[in-house]
């Protein structure tokens, strides 16, 4: 394939479906089974790149649309052995956010910077489609967000402290249901008068 995806660039459901099916046009067979499919992989990721491809179910499905002749047996267990190998890699980047999360009451500045990280996965993931990961994140998030509520109401904690708490505990809530709008949202409430005033001390 010679078209390649600009950094940066969005990767709509059309973008995916043409790509994935001009490639296997040109692998020139009807039938589609786990040699195809690791063909199809391997192309996939030189145009949009190794983080960010779609499962071997996912790729199995367009084709289908397209008059393909699944090998099902062989697409299940190439589907299998490809989540696998997803929930080991994405395991060990939500253990990362998992240390960072379990280093203690986190201040603010902290916890911009791992919310940003869990929007770079949330995008990653859902760019390939991994709905596994995806559930493992939010869960990962839901943990936090109990942990930071947890905080907030430790009395051992100074009242500071345990407003910061709250204040996080409340940006994952926001995070979760409105991922896309986070940023927006954190600006508008950092600028407000309220956020001024009960945190105008250094985090």
């Amino acid at each position: 394939m010679k078209v390649r995806r600009r950094r940066g660039e969005e990767i709509s459901t059309e973008s995916w479906q043409q790509t994935i099916c001009s490639i296997w046009q040109q692998l020139g067979t009807p039938v589609v089974g786990a040699s195809e499919l690791t063909q199809l992989q391997d192309a996939l990721a030189s145009v949009f790149g190794p983080g960010e491809l779609p499962s071997p179910a996912r790729i199995a499905r367009e084709l289908a649309q397209e008059g393909a002749v699944l090998r099902h047996p062989e697409i299940i267990e190439t589907d299998a052995r490809w989540r696998e190998s997803q929930i080991a890699d994405h395991g060990y980047e939500l253990q990362t956010l998992a240390t960072l999360q379990a280093a203690g009451a986190l201040g603010l500045d902290q916890a911009a910077t791992i919310i940003g990280e869990l929007e770079e996965l949330r995008c990653r993931f859902a760019g390939a489609s991994d709905d596994l990961a995806l559930n493992d994140l939010k869960s990962t998030v839901i943990e936090a967000r109990r942990a930071a509520s947890n905080c907030s109401k430790n009395s051992s904690l100074s009242i500071y402290e345990r407003e910061v708490q709250a204040e996080i505990s409340e940006w994952l809530r926001v995070w979760l249901e409105t991922p896309r709008l986070f940023n927006q949202w954190l600006a508008l409430r950092k600028s407000s008068t309220a956020f001024k005033k009960r945190f105008s001390k250094s985090d």
